[in-house]
């Protein structure tokens, strides 16, 4: 099933939140990143099958909004490894961890 949503990083963060409810699972089962270049992390670096599990993409955004909805993210419990953040990121993402992502 391909999955893809696009929250509104200009509302707030109850955008992503309200996504991740959509898709189901504790914020836990959640992981958030910062990228320059969606395809590759997700493909790349976590090993993501974007066609079987649920993700979520933001719109470019400057980075002061992407790194408070990232560090909200974190706070409430999602998982993060900053070594996997791209430098100079302009997205969010976020997917949903399962046996053969890559969060490490």
């Amino acid at each position: 099933m391909y999955v893809y949503s696009k929250p509104d990083l200009t509302s707030n963060v109850s955008s992503f939140i309200s996504c991740m409810r959509i898709f189901g699972g504790s914020n836990r089962n959640w992981y958030v990143g910062l990228t320059n270049d969606p395809k590759h992390s997700f493909l790349n670096i976590h090993n993501v099958d974007i066609e079987e599990i649920g993700w979520i993409l933001s719109e470019r955004s400057p980075i002061h909004q992407i790194d408070f909805v990232k560090s909200y993210l974190i706070q409430i419990g999602c998982i993060n490894n900053p070594d996997l953040d791209m430098h100079d990121p302009d997205q969010i993402y976020l997917y949903q961890i399962r046996e053969n992502t890559r969060e490490k």
